[in-house]
């Protein structure tokens, strides 16, 4: 008896660790106390679109004062730190950037990470396509131990080009409050 019950716990867990880990998400919400109003925060979020890209209006694709939210996509060169294939994987990768401000606090999230290959590569592209958490590829692209290596690059090189980005939204946001508590 005890060890069906101990097969009927554990069971979701077995579950649970066959589902893949879904899509390569870097997501956080950030209280911010001086700035109460919604109005603010959504201002400086898209002063900041407008200091970080080179054309906001190209970048953002849909943005709600009312409701908030501003969502963009931007994208990065790719260029593959694995010498086999290199230049078949090397392309370019898109991402999503989302920005939602309410009173006192925003939250971002980048994802939809989207890895394209080289096309004009005389043997074609090698595009791994949408980017997960998942450890391994989880895509049927030519030998294990080669896909992996690219995979791992591919979340690394995203990892160092998405990390700065959220920095200096969250540091453009904290010196406007600096400002606004000077201001006094």
């Amino acid at each position: 008896m005890k060890k069906i019950i101990l097969l009927f716990a554990l069971f979701p867990l077995l579950m649970f660790s066959q589902e893949s880990s879904g899509k390569l998400t870097y997501k956080n919400v950030i209280k911010v106390d001086s700035l109460k109003k919604s109005s603010q925060l959504y201002m400086l979020s898209r002063s900041w679109f407008a200091e970080k890209y080179n054309s906001a209006k190209d970048v953002i694709q849909f943005e709600d004062k009312e409701e908030g939210k501003i969502i963009a996509r931007g994208s990065f060169n790719y260029n593959s730190n694995v010498f086999v294939y290199s230049n078949a994987t090397k392309g370019h990768i898109t991402y999503t950037l989302t920005i939602i401000v309410k009173d006192g606090r925003y939250k971002y999230e980048a994802s939809n990470f989207t890895h394209q290959g080289n096309p004009e590569n005389i043997v074609g592209d090698v595009s791994f396509g949408l980017i997960t958490s998942d450890e391994e590829c989880p895509y049927n692209i030519s030998a294990k131990g080669w896909r992996n290596r690219v995979w791992r690059d591919l979340k690394e090189q995203i990892d160092g080009y998405i990390n700065p980005i959220i920095i200096s939204l969250n540091k453009y946001i904290a010196s406007a409050v600096v400002k606004e508590e000077e201001k006094w």
